[in-house]
């Protein structure tokens, strides 16, 4: 698993073909598997300022701005993301991490299930768990 060797090659596409966004983006999803997320958002924003409705680049930036603990910019990503794809279940699901770690419990509850409806499995994990405790949070009696 060379991602130096990788991100090399396609920093040299996009020497060759600058206006070409799928090399731009390509590196970026590299750059986060090297959590380099500084490049990694360079890269998505370029790609977004050419298509801002590419969902899967609004993922991809808000996975890396939620790293820099940019949550507002990484919940926004997400937002836009489910907007254009609504079953687009990973963002739902760390939209509902993102919201429940924040203490916004009913809008981590709806999140979550959301992603759980589009994958049902979700249940069996973190969004299952959350879920359970955000139950408990939100219908305990003062």
């Amino acid at each position: 698993d060379d991602l130096a060797g990788a991100v090399a090659a396609m920093s040299e596409a996009v020497e060759l073909a600058p206006e070409s966004k799928k090399y731009r983006g390509l590196r970026g999803r590299l750059y986060s598997r090297q959590e380099n997320w500084p490049a990694a958002i360079a890269d998505f924003d370029s790609v977004l300022a050419v298509k801002p409705d590419a969902p899967s680049v609004l993922y991809s930036r808000g996975r890396a701005r939620a790293m820099l603990d940019d949550l507002d910019g990484a919940i926004a990503d997400f937002e836009h993301c489910i907007t254009l794809e609504p079953t687009a279940a990973d963002a739902l699901a760390l939209l509902g991490s993102i919201r429940y770690y924040r203490g916004e419990l009913s809008q981590a509850q709806n999140a979550y299930l959301r992603a759980v409806e589009v994958e049902p499995e979700r249940r069996d994990g973190l969004a299952g768990q959350h879920l359970a405790e955000i139950e408990r949070k939100l219908h305990v009696s003062p």
